[in-house]
C-alpha cells in the first residue's frame, strides 16, 4: 500500500502530533496541579476539567481519522464514508 504524502494529509499528521503533545502536557499539569499555588491554576476546577476533556476528545478524533485514512486504498482514490458504510464488509459487492 502506497503511503499518502499529500499536503492535507501531512498537515493532519502534524496537527495530530501537536495535540498529542498537548495531551502529554495536560497529564503533567494534572500531576503537578495539586502542588501549585492557586494563583498558577485556571480560574476554576470546572474549566480545567472541560479543557482536559476537550483536549482528549480532540486527540481521540484526530487519531481515529488518521487511522482510518491509513487503512484506505489510496491507489483506488478516496471513498466516502457513506459509500463504505453502504457496502458493509463485503467489498466485492461494491
Amino acid at each position: 500500500m502506497k503511503k499518502n504524502t499529500s499536503m492535507p494529509f501531512l498537515l493532519l499528521e502534524w496537527v495530530t502530533a501537536a495535540v498529542l503533545v498537548l495531551v502529554l502536557a495536560a497529564l503533567g499539569w494534572m500531576a503537578a496541579a495539586d502542588r501549585l499555588p492557586a494563583s498558577c491554576r485556571l480560574p476554576s476546577l470546572e474549566v480545567e476539567i472541560v479543557a482536559v476533556i476537550g483536549l482528549l476528545t480532540t486527540a481521540l478524533l484526530l487519531v481515529s481519522v488518521l487511522a482510518l485514512l491509513h487503512t484506505q486504498d489510496h491507489s483506488a482514490g478516496w471513498r466516502s464514508l457513506s459509500a463504505f458504510a453502504a457496502c458493509g464488509l463485503a467489498e466485492e459487492d461494491c
